[in-house]
């Protein structure tokens, strides 16, 4: 399953604070780690109960907020 992700801001013109840089990137963030343990479930993946489940999607962000680090880390 796709994901579309809104890559730029409506207005091109203004600048963006670093609140709502985060804002977009944590929501961003939770819209993968959500595909991908969907993704999982789809794939025959039987998570034990809800918590299970939250701990995938935990695991996902982990791991995004470590890309995120060392993307910004290279800047």
């Amino acid at each position: 399953m796709a994901i579309r992700i809104k890559n730029h801001w409506s207005n091109a013109g203004t600048g963006c604070a670093l609140p709502e840089i985060a804002g977009a990137l944590v929501f961003i963030a939770w819209r993968i780690a959500l595909d991908k343990a969907i993704n999982l479930h789809c794939e025959c993946f039987v998570y034990r109960d809800d918590a299970q489940r939250l701990g995938v999607i935990q695991e996902y962000l982990a791991f995004l907020i470590q890309v995120a680090d060392r993307l910004a880390h290279a800047q």
